[in-house]
């Protein structure tokens, strides 16, 4: 009845992929202690979430999520790194992805649920100017 369902279909070798990149996110995060996550952007169905040892200076990580149909979690959550997956990939349905973690700060489970893509990426983006950035007002 809905012919573009059959094009978002996932094969096996997308799911695969997705669960390896889910292993290789938890793997630098627990790593590199990265713990903060916060929702960077939501634009239309896309879906950005940055993570650190400190949010407040600074984010080493970046989440992006397309194809988002329905979310449950925090602006700001704490993930819980003695897990061994602090973000945990299942597949409810032959199409849809759903990326759950347990918000140590909120003490509950949250989760993103989506039908595009995951990717990950990481890099220092300081949130503090450097000295001598500033310009000066006339």
């Amino acid at each position: 009845a809905y012919p573009w369902r059959e094009r978002c279909s996932m094969d096996e070798t997308k799911r695969q992929a997705m669960m390896s990149l889910a292993e290789t996110v938890n793997q630098h995060i627990r790593s590199h202690e990265i713990s903060d996550f916060r929702i960077l952007t939501l634009e239309g169905d896309t879906l950005r979430l940055a993570g650190s040892f400190d949010l407040s200076y600074y984010h080493d990580v970046e989440l992006t999520i397309t194809g988002v149909s329905w979310l449950d979690l925090p602006t700001c959550f704490w993930l819980d790194l003695s897990l061994s997956e602090p973000f945990a990939l299942t597949f409810p349905a032959k199409d849809a992805v759903s990326l759950q973690f347990t918000d140590c700060g909120a003490g509950r489970q949250g989760a993103v649920c989506f039908e595009g893509d995951l990717s990950f990426h990481t890099g220092h983006v300081s949130y503090t100017p450097k000295p001598g950035a500033l310009e000066d007002v006339p």
